[in-house]
């Protein structure tokens, strides 16, 4: 018999105050005393394979989410609604007094799935959450065009036993609806992979994913490694991009030359990190190169730019100052000439 996903609502009552509970396939929906009422009256749907889209029918389910994939609002299509419809779908606010994050804030926006599969704002790119108690027009389709690219960024980085390294991986949305990218990866030495698992990305956004690889002590110089990661969009699971990032021990034995010249590009670490409000960012140039600083948020946003002029090979640093920026996790980029690197940042006020 075929399985029909399965949605469960419980009715809990405690000092005459009815707290609805609602769990799905994706998980709980835990509610807040603030919510949004999402709706929709042309909702269309188009399974995989098949080139026209339907209204959707009754017994459809329409769930909601936040940018990183939380779980926070759900519904199902009823008689009372009719095909091709929803409403009301509470999209519920994070009320900070739990221990940890159980709805949207104000201002960020929302994400959906129907049956599961992503779902795309028709009338705008983006839903926000708004203001307790309003009610939102909502109409959703699924994508017609399902496409993601890679950007460019360094691959490879030196390391040595003890060493934490991270790596970032560039991700375009150059399909025509929002979609949802899941990010695995596995080291060849068996090495400790911290990564970030899922976004929702919008069309023509660029979301970029950390991958943080742990060295250990032991390691074998001789043993170089390679992590191997796939990034995959599930509103349509055969587009999906391979690759690979390679980290690579450092040799310490040096020819004595000392009107050598730097053997290659090198971003370093920014000092100190976490940071308020100023941090020192020092890169190497091989070469005399033409250099700029760019700033970007957790989203990938550029949010300041430094154009530093034409600058000799050899060591240089830059005093980064941000008493003007949130706190937050950012991601300081160097370009120069052909070159480029990219690291995180955490400004902590």
């Amino acid at each position: 018999m075929k399985k029909v996903i399965k949605t469960l609502m419980k009715i809990l009552v405690a000092g005459g105050l009815s707290l609805l509970l609602i769990s799905s396939v994706w998980g709980d929906v835990t509610p807040t005393s603030e919510w949004v009422n999402l709706y929709g009256d042309s909702v269309l749907m188009r399974n995989s394979g098949e080139i026209t889209s339907y209204p959707i029918p009754i017994g459809t389910i329409v769930d909601a989410f936040t940018k990183n994939g939380l779980h926070c609002g759900t519904t199902i299509v009823d008689s009372n609604m009719g095909v091709g419809k929803y409403g009301f779908l509470p999209v519920y606010k994070d009320d900070f007094t739990t221990p940890k994050v159980d709805g949207a804030t104000e201002g960020s926006p929302i994400y959906f799935r129907i049956n599961s599969r992503v779902a795309t704002v028709v009338e705008n790119q983006k839903m926000f959450w708004s203001v307790s108690g309003d009610r939102i027009k909502a109409n959703l389709h699924s994508p017609t065009l399902i496409k993601l690219a890679e950007a460019s960024f360094v691959k490879g980085k030196g390391i040595k036993p003890g060493d934490t390294v991270e790596f970032t991986i560039n991700i375009k949305n150059t399909g025509e609806g929002t979609d949802f990218y899941r990010l695995s990866c596995k080291s060849s030495n068996g090495w400790s992979i911290a990564a970030d698992s899922a976004y929702f990305v919008d069309a023509g956004e660029t979301i970029i994913f950390t991958v943080t690889l742990t060295v250990p002590m032991s390691a074998d110089p001789k043993d170089d490694e390679t992590i191997t990661y796939t990034i995959t969009s599930e509103a349509d699971t055969s587009q999906k991009i391979i690759g690979t990032l390679k980290a690579y021990f450092e040799t310490t034995d040096t020819p004595e030359d000392n009107g050598a010249l730097p053997e290659g590009f090198k971003l370093n670490q920014n000092y100190p990190n976490p940071f308020n409000p100023s941090t020192r960012i020092s890169y190497t140039l091989s070469a005399s190169s033409v250099v700029s600083l760019e700033i970007f948020d957790l989203l990938g946003r550029s949010v300041q730019r430094f154009d530093l002029g034409r600058q000799e090979a050899g060591s240089h640093t830059f005093e980064y100052m941000a008493e003007r920026m949130p706190s937050g996790i950012y991601f300081y980029k160097i370009n120069a000439g052909e070159f480029s690197d990219i690291k995180k940042m955490i400004l902590m006020k």
